[in-house]
């Protein structure tokens, strides 16, 4: 049997906290374009994000597009609350290369029989 693994150099990660709104969006904006230049997968870890706007829904839609133009993803990691809800309400699991990771419920304790 033929196995091998190899380190990816290329993939791209954000980590993002607090509320992405239009007063916040500028501190997203360039540095979605730098991945999306950059190609390879890229990661956006949203666990930590308590709000998406329009705004921020439009700039990953934006880097989507233009990462499945040279063939690569888009991962978005999200977790209970507002931001997991508006990204099932807008089907952002359904675009094109776009992956949506939901860690929901992940962090909840499992209590023992009753």
């Amino acid at each position: 049997m033929d196995f091998a693994v190899a380190r990816v150099e290329t993939v791209q990660a954000l980590q993002m906290s607090g509320e992405l709104d239009i007063e916040t969006i500028d501190l997203l904006t360039g540095l979605l374009d730098e991945a999306a230049q950059a190609g390879g997968p890229f990661i956006v870890d949203m666990t930590s994000l308590r709000f998406i706007g329009s705004e921020g829904i439009r700039a990953l839609l934006k880097v989507a597009a233009a990462l499945e133009r040279t063939g690569w993803c888009l991962y978005l990691h999200v977790d209970d609350g507002e931001v997991a809800m508006a990204l099932d309400v807008l089907g952002l699991s359904k675009v094109p290369n776009v992956h949506v990771i939901d860690h929901r419920g992940a962090h909840t304790p499992v209590v023992a029989g009753s």
